[in-house]
């Protein structure tokens, strides 16, 4: 079992939110950090088998992140707050907990995508590099789009709209984009509206592409080069799922000292959990040395 490395503080800030999500829930720069996942009895509550992502998702940041008042103490946020953030920004919001604040890397494996090939890579992704993608008016939730001389203004998902498409069922692949465009496109007031080139098939390829250019976290893709065959191409991460799976080790980490400690020390799960990470770890290297 690895070692899990810890950043000099035990929190460390949330991303920038929009002014009108601040505004709405009583919260301002500075106020919101995240704590290490792995280290709490309500970690070890948390079901990464459940088959609605969104709701995991939800489940995370809420357990993570506090409210800083005045007086110093801590405050847990309503969950609507993290419904209400776009999925780029709660996928940043894990980012920044997966890594520990940028203290650590992800790790994702991928085959070389040239036939024949197949040579299998380690990639090492840092939060700078992930983050280094984001475009410049990524604060904004907002884009303009483009189609035959005629602009549409988009906005980007939120964690919301993931949970209403979740209530509808598709019979072709066709419908569901259709939804996506009809819930993102803002439709503007007082103005004859010409859907009909909006949702034609040239229409569909320029709202996708300037998608994955608005909100690359969303839609996350990286150029790759294969160092067997130097073969290049670009590739499609699922970095949601991969930050999950780093979470969901550090889960079964944090059980993995439990049984440990309480098998050779009989200490109880509470007295167990009452101990800093840092003191759990050492106890664990002196039981495997």
């Amino acid at each position: 079992m690895n070692q899990v490395m810890f950043p000099r503080s035990d929190s460390f800030s949330f991303p920038s939110v929009p002014d009108s999500i601040k505004s709405k829930y009583g919260v301002e720069d500075g106020e919101l950090l995240f704590r290490l996942f792995g280290q709490k009895e309500t970690d070890l509550d948390i079901n990464f088998l459940q088959p609605l992502r969104p709701q995991l998702v939800t489940e995370i940041l809420h357990c993570c992140t506090e409210k800083k008042t005045k007086n110093g103490n801590r405050e847990v946020l309503n969950p609507a707050f993290f419904w209400d953030l776009t999925i780029s920004m709660r996928v940043e919001a894990l980012l920044e907990i997966c890594t520990l604040g940028g203290t650590e890397q992800i790790t994702a494996q991928v085959f070389c995508s040239k036939e024949n090939c197949d040579e299998l890579m380690e990639i090492q992704l840092s939060r700078e590099e992930i983050l280094s993608i984001k475009p410049e008016n990524n604060k904004s939730s907002r884009f303009q789009i483009q189609v035959n001389g005629k602009n549409y203004t988009f906005r980007k998902p939120t964690g919301n709209d993931q949970l209403e498409w979740q209530k509808s069922s598709y019979n072709h692949e066709d419908e569901v984009v259709e939804t996506i465009m009809q819930t993102l496109w803002v439709v503007p007031r007082n103005k004859k509206i010409d859907s009909k080139t909006l949702f034609s098939d040239k229409g569909i390829q320029v709202v996708n592409k300037e998608m994955l250019i608005n909100d690359p976290l969303t839609y996350f893709k990286l150029t790759i080069q294969c160092p067997s065959c130097k073969h290049q191409w670009y590739h499609t991460f699922d970095l949601e799922g991969l930050l999950l799976k780093k979470l969901h080790e550090a889960q079964k980490h944090l059980l993995y000292t439990i049984h440990s400690l309480a098998s050779y020390y009989h200490w109880s799960e509470q007295h167990i959990l009452a101990l800093s990470p840092r003191r759990r770890n050492y106890y664990l290297s002196l039981i495997n040395q």
